[in-house]
């Protein structure tokens, strides 16, 4: 599912009178955005009982140094834009669930680059991909991850 957000009055959403069974990634987009501010929530899925399935969140990067954050509840699924944080050292943050695959945000200083390691036992890294992040905020996405027991990760900066 991929929810359109041009502002905080013009934005997709879904919503199910019954049981809604999701499963699969759920993306936001911004189209020609207007007048958003960090702290704007948009309630993107209602409906009458409880959620269920395995979903993650990609595109959680929006671009303009905003980020969505998703915010569930037993009825609804709300995207919470905030400012995009800088930290001088690289915060990973991760969406996975049931054998789909695992996105990780990575928030550090503007124009950092990062050499992005996968290990299944913490001894051993393999590079998966170097990438910049000119507004200090990259996406990685780990198709893989459904395959293996555990998996870790690690940005190193370069």
């Amino acid at each position: 599912m991929n929810f359109g957000i041009t502002s905080p009055a013009f934005y997709g959403k879904l919503i199910v009178p019954g049981q809604a069974s999701i499963r699969g990634i759920i993306r936001a987009t911004l189209i020609n955005p207007t007048g958003l501010s960090s702290g704007d929530t948009f309630p993107v899925l209602n409906q009458g009982s409880r959620l269920a399935g395995a979903v993650v969140f990609a595109g959680r990067n929006l671009g303009g140094g905003f980020i969505f954050d998703p915010v569930w509840s037993p009825t609804a699924l709300t995207l919470a834009i905030r400012s995009a944080s800088h930290p001088a050292k690289p915060v990973l943050s991760l969406n996975c669930g049931g054998g789909l695959p695992v996105f990780v945000l990575v928030e550090g200083p503007v124009g950092a680059s990062y050499r992005f390691e996968i290990s299944t036992n913490l001894i051993d890294w393999i590079q998966a991909e170097t990438n910049g992040a000119p507004d200090g905020v990259w996406e990685f996405s780990d198709k893989d991850a459904a395959n293996f027991p555990a998996r870790f990760y690690r940005a190193v900066a370069q």
